[in-house]
């Protein structure tokens, strides 16, 4: 278990107030209280869609980002000076533009030590350049291919597993499900189009025949192409897309009447999408999530288990009705680098940097591999493929038998 969640979150408030727009983004600052020294400061930047369709994710990923920098503030801070943590947000609206203005902002303006963002494959393609110019360490929790590539995101640790990891994944759970030809749908955007070129790839060494893809944008309905689909016969279908737009394709496939298997990523389990499309709509859909958060015969849950409760208890529910990963990557990503600051007592991107890339971090969801040649976030051998309707409180249970 992460040393960062050792403490208890119970009763704990962080108090954030809305600034102005000093730059060219507003800016809302999330005060840190605690055990730290609150006169000194170390800020940590994140840009995310808080607002239209992928709002309720970002909200989700902000929640988690609180959560992490709370409990390091009340952990005594980083650094042997106890420095604290103060977190500074900015809703870019899912726009790459404002995303891109978001990132140029924190960095060149607020002067952040630490970045979090953007949330879209989209927008983290568009603001690659700034990202590689702004020398700070910088989470990121999109699949999109080039972020794991160093030479091309030299600053950016991925908390998530390449799209080219996960279509592998999902060619391979094909092939043991005894599908031979597989429908292949895929959101428009960077990462939907990167997957969509990768499942192919694997389906070949796989021996599978492939239907479409078929593209999917933003907002439309998906009815037209799931029936193309449907009439090439696939014995199931493989849905790549890592926002909340999952959930209009897995509506489709319900209006449609098809009960056609289903593999896709793990946000097909965001409670925004459980919400859309209903529990009994998704049996028989199936995704790929971090081994941690299915509970496993013989390997201590304890860690993540207490982490499903902090969040019960933040969002006043008895339950939950979504899966906890957007919630722990965000909390991960925040702990990872308190972490490597108070290993090496430095916030110097550089330090961090080499830091992070010589010594695996142990999070909530996975130990993320970073090495000086590639940056591989969640290997492929930690996660795991399990049926949406497992999901129970935050977390998914082993298939039977």
């Amino acid at each position: 278990m992460s040393a960062l969640i050792a403490g208890s979150l119970v009763g704990t408030l962080l108090v954030a107030c809305a600034a102005p727009a000093r730059f060219g983004v507003a800016t809302t600052v999330v005060h840190p209280t605690g055990n730290c020294d609150t006169s000194r400061v170390v800020e940590i930047g994140a840009s995310l869609t808080l607002s239209g369709g992928q709002g309720e994710l970002g909200r989700e990923y902000l929640a988690g980002l609180e959560m992490a920098v709370n409990q390091v503030n009340h952990t005594g801070g980083i650094l042997k000076n106890r420095s604290c943590l103060e977190l500074l947000y900015k809703n870019d609206r899912g726009s790459v533009p404002t995303a891109d203005q978001a990132v140029l902002d924190l960095v060149n303006g607020e002067m952040v030590a630490f970045l979090v963002g953007p949330l879209l494959s989209a927008q983290t393609q568009g603001v690659r350049g700034d990202l590689a110019a702004a020398g700070i360490p910088t989470a990121n929790f999109s699949g999109l291919e080039d972020t794991f590539r160093r030479d091309r995101y030299p600053w950016t640790f991925p908390l998530t597993s390449s799209i080219s990891t996960e279509a592998a994944s999902m060619a391979a759970f094909a092939h043991s499900k005894g599908w031979s030809r597989v429908g292949v749908v895929a959101s428009s955007d960077p990462v939907g189009r990167q997957g969509a070129a990768a499942f192919r790839t694997a389906a070949r060494r796989e021996r599978l025949a492939v239907a479409g893809p078929v593209f999917v944008s933003s907002g439309r309905h998906a009815d037209q192409g799931l029936q193309r689909l449907r009439e090439a016969d696939p014995d199931g279908l493989v849905v790549i897309d890592d926002s909340l737009d999952v959930a209009a394709v897995l509506k489709a496939r319900t209006d449609l009447g098809w009960g056609v298997p289903v593999v896709t990523q793990s946000v097909a389990a965001d409670q925004a999408v459980i919400a859309s499309v209903g529990m009994t709509n998704l049996a028989g859909v199936f995704a790929v999530v971090p081994q941690a958060v299915l509970a496993q015969p013989g390997i201590s849950s304890a860690g993540i288990r207490s982490f499903r409760d902090q969040v019960r208890h933040r969002l006043h529910a008895a339950s939950l009705n979504g899966s906890i990963v957007p919630y722990a990557q965000a909390y991960d990503a925040i702990s990872m680098m308190a972490s490597a600051a108070r290993s090496i007592n430095s916030q110097t991107p550089a330090n961090v940097r080499t830091f992070l890339e010589n010594a695996n971090y142990q999070g909530l969801l996975a130990s993320y591999s970073f090495t000086t040649t590639v940056h591989t976030g969640i290997p492929g051998n930690q996660s795991t493929i399990v049926s949406v309707n497992s999901l129970t409180d935050g977390l998914f249970r082993p298939a039977p038998g």
